[in-house]
């Protein structure tokens, strides 16, 4: 197919030229939905608006005035494709490897892996609260390898089609963030699950965490740079918020990698020490009490990690449709950031007394961790995000529609 304006040679199947980013089939963008259509379409197709025509030198200007960008999102949607596919291997792969390093019984273990499964070979010898921990450990990796094989899987059709027919990848993102979200998620369950136990991450995964992250992070700044337009600096501006916020719910679900104040347990291991604690009648005063703060503390711990992921799935496929479509789902992610809020905030107070509590009844000096802090400060910090975004992309809006009822179209 000939391009109309520089006259180059293209594919037949291509959409936009190669050599000056021109629109072969001249078809403008909707004003709501965003989506391409016809320009001598009365109403929109897909989401019924009413179309303002513009002249062709009108359509030729906008053309022209978007080629420059649409020359580079070639050029980085190629080079994205493929680091975007080496990623989602590398994830597969991370899954039936080393995710961390593991010293136990005076042994350093290179894998944990290696460490899981020498453990049921003695698994007679251990302890049933080590044997209930174990059991737990594997469902989490076998949850960890299910899920992240199969949004990987899902990614590397989307990007592979999306190349073929010569679009932008956008639709491969969500399931970046998808991943990364899963592993962060793994690694704070299974820190969870240890005692005394040191548990760092291995080399492997934490080369491939930062990797994902910078890669996510420049697709998320050239997709604010794509849907920059002259008139629309506010709402360029909430998109740029609104992908600085995906983070905060990845720093917590990392916040609660911290051990608990119980010394050096995680709050799953204290949870089920406790629970085997109750079951074998051997207690003391005021344990009843603390139990009760201490299972209500892991519930809402469990809600809000589980609330946070949802939130990071959610907001990633509704952030990559737009801004017009993510207004759609606005309602629910403000219903989703609110109670991480309110959760965030019940977590805070119930480790607070419960910390109180087991200084009384322990005896013992114990240091209270910045685990419930961050997570309260992180959920404020998103809840400020979302309203933030939407009280500008609302104005700007506003204003863009009271601006086209007053001009006269050509």
């Amino acid at each position: 197919m000939k391009c109309p304006k520089c006259g180059f040679d293209n594919l037949e199947e291509a959409t936009y030229c190669i050599k000056c980013g021109y629109r072969l089939d001249e078809k403008i963008p909707c004003p709501k939905c965003g989506e391409y259509i016809s320009n001598d379409v009365e109403t929109c197709p897909h989401c019924g608006k009413a179309i303002p025509h513009k002249s062709k030198s009108i359509i030729e200007k906008d053309n022209a005035s978007t080629s420059y960008k649409e020359k580079i999102a070639f050029v980085f949607n190629r080079v994205a494709t493929f680091i975007t596919l080496f990623l989602f291997i590398l994830f597969i792969g991370l899954s039936f490897s080393n995710i961390s390093n593991i010293y136990a019984r005076d042994i350093q273990y290179p894998d944990f892996y290696i460490y899981l499964i020498e453990q049921y070979f003695h698994f007679a010898d251990y302890s049933p609260i080590e044997q209930t921990l174990m059991i737990i450990r594997t469902v989490i990796i076998g949850l960890d390898i299910a899920v992240t094989i199969s949004f990987a899987a899902i990614g590397i059709s989307k990007t592979v089609k999306a190349f073929k027919n010569r679009d932008l990848i956008h639709n491969a993102y969500k399931y970046i963030a998808i991943c990364i979200a899963t592993k962060i998620m793994t690694v704070t369950m299974l820190t969870a699950t240890f005692d005394t136990t040191t548990m760092g991450v291995s080399s492997q995964y934490s080369s491939l965490m930062s990797l994902a992250i910078i890669h996510l992070s420049l697709c998320f700044a050239f997709d604010c740079f794509l849907h920059f337009k002259r008139g629309e600096i506010s709402i360029f501006i909430a998109r740029i918020i609104l992908g600085l916020g995906l983070f905060a719910p990845m720093l917590i679900i990392s916040a609660f990698q911290n051990p608990s104040f119980i010394g050096d347990q995680g709050f799953v291991y204290h949870f089920v020490d406790m629970l085997f604690t109750l079951t074998s009648g051997s207690y003391g005063t005021g344990f009843i009490s603390t139990f009760v703060l201490t299972s209500i503390s892991f519930l809402i711990a469990i809600a809000i990690l589980s609330l946070t992921y949802s939130i990071i799935v959610y907001f990633v496929s509704a952030y990559f449709r737009g801004m017009d479509k993510f207004k759609k789902f606005r309602i629910g992610f403000y219903m989703l950031v609110i109670a991480l809020s309110i959760l965030a905030t019940s977590y805070l107070f119930s480790s607070i007394v419960e910390f109180v509590l087991l200084q009384n009844y322990l005896g013992i000096g114990l240091t209270f961790v910045t685990a419930p802090i961050t997570v309260f400060v992180y959920s404020v910090l998103l809840v400020g995000v979302a309203v933030t975004t939407f009280t500008i992309y609302n104005r700007a809006r506003r204003r863009a529609n009271l601006a086209s009822k007053t001009t006269t179209v050509e």
